[in-house]
C-alpha cells in the first residue's frame, strides 16, 4: 500500500483561528513595514482589528496568503462625528473586555489597513482581550463596504446641492428617529453626467423608514412636505429647477420591508461623511 502523503501546510484550510472583527495584539516581527504613527502601538506590538472576510481567513494560504488588519487606537471617549459609520475613513467603536468587566473606546482608521501573511500567524498564541458586540461588528462591516460603495455624484449636481445641503441635513437630523436612509433616483442617467447651465436635474426622493407597522406616518408626511418646501416644489420657479437647479419629481416614503431590489439597485443612497440615520441611541455611545 502506498503511504498517504500529507498536504503542505499552505494548502490546508483553517490554519489561522481568527474571525472578521476579532481584536488582537500583533507582536513585534509580524507587523508590516507600514507604520500608523505609533498611536496604536502597545508593549511588544500593536492592537488591530481583523478586516478580512471569514471565508478568506478560512481559505488556504496558497489561495489567500494574506489577512488584512487595521491598527486601532484606544481613545478616551467616542466622538459622535466618527460613530455609527458617519465617516468613511474613521470609525469609533465600543470594545468590551473579554471577561465582560469593562468597556473601552477605540478608533479605527481605514487608511492604515495592511496585509499580514498568514504563515506568520500559524503558530502564535494570539492575545485577544477585547471583543466587539454584535452591533459593533455589523457597523464595522458596513463601514468597510460603505467606503467603496458610497455614491460619487456628478460635480455639477454636488455644486447645486451644496446651496441647500446644510438645511437638508439639519432637516434629516430632526427626523432621525423615523428615517433609515435616503435614496435618490435620477432621470435618464443624469447621475452620470454634469448637466449644463439651464438644464435642471430631475430627481425622485425616497425616504426609507422602518417596517410599515413601526413607521410614524404623521412625522413622515411632515418630513416629505418639508423636503418639498426646501426644493421649492409648488413654487413657480421650481418648474425649471428653481434657484437650486434641482427639480424634485416626487418624494415618497417607503418602508424597509416594502423596498424592492430593482429600486434599490437603480437608486443612489445619499449619505454624509459625518451623519447617519436611525441612530439608537442618538449621539456618542461613551461620554458626551
Amino acid at each position: 500500500m502506498s503511504k498517504k502523503t500529507e498536504k503542505p501546510r499552505e494548502q490546508l484550510r483553517g490554519q489561522v483561528p481568527l474571525r472578521q472583527g476579532d481584536i488582537l495584539r500583533i507582536p513585534v516581527g509580524v507587523s508590516t513595514p507600514q507604520s500608523g504613527g505609533g498611536k496604536e502601538e502597545c508593549h511588544g506590538g500593536f492592537w488591530a482589528i481583523v478586516a478580512s472576510h471569514d471565508c478568506d481567513i478560512e481559505a488556504s494560504s496558497e489561495k489567500e496568503p494574506y489577512i488584512e488588519i487595521i491598527p486601532i487606537e484606544q481613545i478616551a471617549k467616542i466622538s459622535s462625528q466618527y460613530a455609527h459609520t458617519r465617516n468613511s475613513r474613521l470609525l469609533d467603536v465600543e470594545l468590551r473586555d473579554a471577561d465582560l468587566d469593562g468597556i473601552r473606546a477605540a478608533r479605527i482608521d481605514a487608511t492604515l489597513k495592511r496585509p499580514i501573511e498568514k504563515r506568520h500567524l500559524w503558530d502564535l498564541q494570539l492575545e485577544r482581550p477585547y471583543l466587539l458586540n454584535r452591533r459593533g461588528l455589523k457597523e464595522f462591516v458596513n463601514w468597510l463596504s460603505a467606503r467603496y460603495k458610497r455614491a460619487a455624484l456628478p460635480n455639477e449636481f454636488g455644486s447645486r446641492f451644496k446651496k441647500m445641503e446644510d438645511k437638508f441635513w439639519k432637516l434629516l437630523e430632526e427626523f432621525n428617529d423615523c428615517t433609515s436612509a435616503i435614496l435618490l433616483l435620477f432621470d435618464e442617467g443624469q447621475e452620470r453626467r454634469d448637466c449644463p447651465e439651464g438644464e435642471p436635474y430631475f430627481i425622485s426622493i425616497y425616504v426609507v423608514c422602518p417596517k410599515e407597522e413601526d413607521s410614524d406616518s404623521e412625522r413622515l408626511e411632515a418630513l416629505i412636505q418639508k423636503i418639498y418646501d426646501l426644493f421649492g416644489v409648488g413654487d413657480p420657479d421650481a418648474a425649471s429647477g428653481g434657484a437650486s437647479g434641482i427639480e424634485v419629481r416626487q418624494c415618497l416614503a417607503i418602508a424597509e420591508d416594502q423596498l424592492v431590489l430593482s429600486l434599490y439597485n437603480d437608486a443612489i443612497q445619499l449619505t454624509s461623511d459625518w451623519r447617519s440615520y436611525k441612530v439608537e441611541p442618538p449621539g456618542p455611545l461613551l461620554g458626551s
